[in-house]
Parts: C-alpha cells; sequence; structure tokens
C-alpha cells in the first residue's frame, strides 16, 4: 500500500507540472481550468490505485425561495396557508398610514360600503345569538374568536395587509373545530362521522405596503367560519 502511495504523489506532481504549461488562455482561466483538470485526473486515479476517496462531497446548497411571508422586515412569518394573521408588531403601521393619507377619500369610500356596523356593535349582535348554547351541545364543538387580522392571503394565494388603523378598523368573526377530524358527538357508533372545517369568504379592505402607489382595494379572503359533522354514506352489500 506504501509503494501504491508513493506512486500516487509521483503522478500528482506530474500531472500538475503537466498542465502548467503555457496556453492561449488567460493566467486567471489556466489556473482555474489547470486546477479543475487536476482534479479530475486525481480523483480518478484514487479507485484505481486503491485509496479511498476522502470525504463525501458536500450536498449542493440550494437557496430557499423567498416567498412574502419570509421577505424581511415587511412579512409576517405566520402566513403561509389561508388563515388570517392577527394584527401585532408585524403590521407596517407606518406605511399604511401613509398609505390612508395618500387615499384618504377612496378608502372612506370602500369602507362605508363594507362596513355599515361597527365592530363592536357586530360582535355584540352576533353574542346574542348564542344564548341557546346554555341548553345543550353541538355534535362538533368548535371555538369562536373575533380577531383583528393584519395579514392574510386573498382567494388568488396573494399576502395582502388588511386596512386596520384607528380610524379603520376591521374585525371578522373566525370559527375553528375544537376536535377537527374527531367523531361527531351523540350520533351512534354505526355512523362513520367525522368533524369538518368549514370555510367562508369575507371581502375586507387590503393593500400592499410595499408599494404605496397602489390604491387599497377590496379583496376577498378566506376564512375558517365553521365547524360541521360530516356523515359518510352506507355501504349496502
Amino acid at each position: 500500500m506504501a509503494i501504491l502511495q508513493m506512486l500516487f504523489l509521483i503522478l500528482s506532481v506530474l500531472i500538475t507540472r503537466g498542465f502548467a504549461e503555457p496556453s492561449a488562455f488567460s493566467s486567471a482561466q489556466t489556473d482555474t481550468t489547470r486546477t479543475t483538470m487536476t482534479s479530475a485526473y486525481l480523483a480518478a486515479l484514487k479507485p484505481l490505485l486503491g485509496i479511498p476517496g476522502g470525504a463525501a462531497p458536500r450536498p449542493a446548497v440550494v437557496d430557499p425561495v423567498l416567498t412574502p411571508a419570509m421577505t424581511p422586515n415587511s412579512r409576517p412569518g405566520c402566513s403561509f396557508d389561508f388563515s388570517p394573521c392577527r394584527y401585532d408588531e408585524s403590521y407596517p403601521r407606518d406605511k399604511v398610514n401613509l398609505i390612508v393619507d395618500r387615499f384618504y377619500n377612496d378608502i372612506t369610500l370602500m369602507y362605508k360600503e363594507l362596513h355599515h356596523v361597527s365592530p363592536q356593535d357586530l360582535v355584540y349582535y352576533d353574542n346574542r345569538t348564542h344564548g341557546y348554547r346554555s341548553g345543550g351541545h353541538f355534535v362538533c364543538e368548535s371555538r369562536i374568536q373575533y380577531i383583528r387580522p393584519g395579514w392574510a392571503r386573498n382567494v388568488h394565494g396573494r399576502l395582502q395587509a388588511i386596512l386596520n388603523t384607528d380610524k379603520f378598523p376591521q374585525i371578522i368573526k373566525v370559527e375553528r373545530c375544537q376536535y377537527e377530524g374527531r367523531r361527531c358527538e351523540y350520533l351512534p357508533p354505526c355512523y362513520k362521522s367525522s368533524c369538518i372545517q368549514r370555510t367562508s369568504y369575507v371581502k375586507l379592505v387590503a393593500l400592499d405596503p410595499e408599494f404605496s402607489s397602489q390604491k387599497p382595494s377590496v379583496e376577498v379572503f378566506e376564512v375558517p367560519t365553521a365547524c360541521s359533522c360530516f356523515v359518510e354514506d352506507f355501504t349496502f352489500f
């Protein structure tokens, strides 16, 4: 084995010198070509001489695709699906306020057309309809929340900031399954059932804070709004 390794070293020197001859390439190109070809020849000789190939090659590093939700300092990290993100510190307040000042009259008209009832009244009227809950249970329980959305993906998959300022607040009702995928309660065992998350579509005034020259628009967003019991059809043999 020592003799084979000695032969390998001699061949390495000879090959390296052989590629060092002048050529028509520039010096930088010659160095690059010589290094590449030398490495290729040496790599080919190693298995023939019984010398281990050394460390395994490093896997190629693939840069992650920069999605809107990953853009630094401009998008939240929570909107990878269609569920809305809450209004929090990631919301670009300064940029949104600049857009509001620029398109104030247009935004006022859009807002009034969508929101005839104030957010506070909306929550009040909706809570009045939940009195029946004290007398029983649903076959699929759900959690109801009223959130102030900051970001959401519209029906086309585009992540947008939801207009939410002190002057133009927007609140949505979100209802999610308490036990999604579990059997529906109170049904006989012969029924094959499961609790399924349902969604519906709401309209909200939205904008892109990275393009201050674009006027905000009314967009459609998918929102979790109900938990339903799904019963599979019987199969008769």
